[in-house]
């Protein structure tokens, strides 16, 4: 989008020391207008802004999945996502968490991946933990400095309402999902076909809705409490009732 355009090519014209105000200044009003059904720009926004304010070679961005109690990447800039051990203790204590090999205490927080430091924060809103912000040092040593977790400690919350917004969205997503699987099983299995039939089509129907590329409904066999296979999409249909668990 054009605003973040703006925000990030004004982050890299301006001199390094001057980044840090500017971001907190101009970010929010920028994070808070983008469409969050299109959260690669929500996390390209906030991850390549942190990564030239922050002295980082990698930005990582995770939301916190309430229903799972989890953490899912949402995006990274300057190397993979993923779920790292200092965001796994951020989403524990809901706290700042910093790590460098200098630190003998923190070094193994830093995993196999090559971070020579890292600096990540939880965003949240009083007791609503949202996800972390996790910065990274994969090419140079020394940790991240106090100006740089100060920074961290202001932006944060800047991302509080993004986040919220996304969430909802997946919330209110998961919610018609959930009611159309429900819609579309019991108008099958009301129909006049046979049950092997009707099986077959409910998870056909709950494949495609849920974008699963295998669904296999098992029924407890009453005689040994076996689960007998009686429906799959990806096994053949003279198979179902051979296959137990």
């Amino acid at each position: 989008g054009s605003t973040s355009a703006r925000l990030l090519w004004a982050l890299q014209e301006a001199p390094s020391h001057e980044r840090p105000a500017l971001s907190l200044k101009r970010a929010k009003p920028v994070f808070d207008q983008i469409d969050v059904s299109t959260p690669g720009e929500l996390a390209y926004a906030i991850t390549e802004t942190a990564r030239a304010v922050g002295d980082a070679d990698v930005v990582r961005l995770l939301r916190w999945d309430e229903g799972r109690q989890r953490l899912v990447p949402i995006g990274a800039r300057g190397g993979p996502s993923g779920v790292s051990s200092a965001a796994l203790r951020v989403a524990r204590d809901h706290r700042k968490v910093t790590a460098s090999e200098e630190d003998r205490s923190t070094g193994w927080l830093l995993e196999e991946d090559g971070a020579k430091a890292v600096l990540a924060a939880p965003i949240q809103s009083e007791d609503d933990f949202l996800g972390v912000l996790e910065l990274r040092r994969t090419e140079r040593y020394g940790s991240f400095a106090p100006e740089t977790e100060a920074w961290m400690d202001e932006f944060a919350p800047h991302l509080v309402r993004a986040l919220k917004k996304l969430r909802t969205l997946r919330e209110v997503r998961d919610a018609a999902q959930s009611e159309a699987v429900r819609r579309e099983i019991k108008a099958l299995l009301a129909g006049d076909q046979p049950i092997r039939i009707k099986l077959h089509r409910a998870v056909e129907t709950i494949a495609a809705i849920l974008q699963a590329t295998g669904v296999h409904l098992y029924v407890r066999d009453p005689q040994n409490d076996d689960a007998l296979l009686q429906a799959s999409t990806t096994i053949r249909v003279d198979s179902a009732g051979t296959v137990r668990i």
